[in-house]
């Protein structure tokens, strides 16, 4: 049996670049989470079509940790046709999202980051990895 586990026990932290954060609008705040949880279940549940609608246009995806090379930007439509190939391989995937810190930098160009600590692989085919979300 082939599983994939990724975890997001770290949730999303948006990137202040500037000396003091301001807090961010319980709707600002939904939206962002409801995006990182469009990826994460939608790809679970191979429903694509969710997993695109949180994508921008271009998607930058560093799988360096994980396979080695380079990370790498493509469009939406290329990470979906990857994904879409790869994830049904397994009989079943997990990722998990919680405990999202969200603030707001004030500039319109701001980034967001979420760690994505894994499981160890062990003996019964299961594959665990980490990663990081930036968004």
């Amino acid at each position: 049996m082939k599983t994939l586990m990724l975890t997001a026990a770290a949730g999303v932290l948006l990137a202040s670049f500037t000396a003091s954060a301001e807090s961010i609008g319980a709707d600002d705040r939904a939206a962002i989470i409801d995006t990182i949880t469009d990826i994460a279940a939608g790809a679970d549940r191979h429903q694509w079509d969710r997993v695109r609608g949180a994508f921008a246009d271009t998607v930058t995806l560093d799988y360096t940790g994980l396979w080695g090379g380079e990370p790498t930007t493509q469009p939406a439509e290329a990470v979906i046709r990857q994904w879409s190939a790869f994830l049904p391989g397994f009989d079943r995937t997990l990722h998990l999202v919680s405990n999202h810190a969200i603030i707001e930098s004030g500039r319109p160009d701001s980034g967001g980051r979420g760690r994505f600590p894994g499981s160890p692989s062990d003996r019964r085919g299961e594959l665990g990895t980490d990663g990081t979300l930036s968004i």
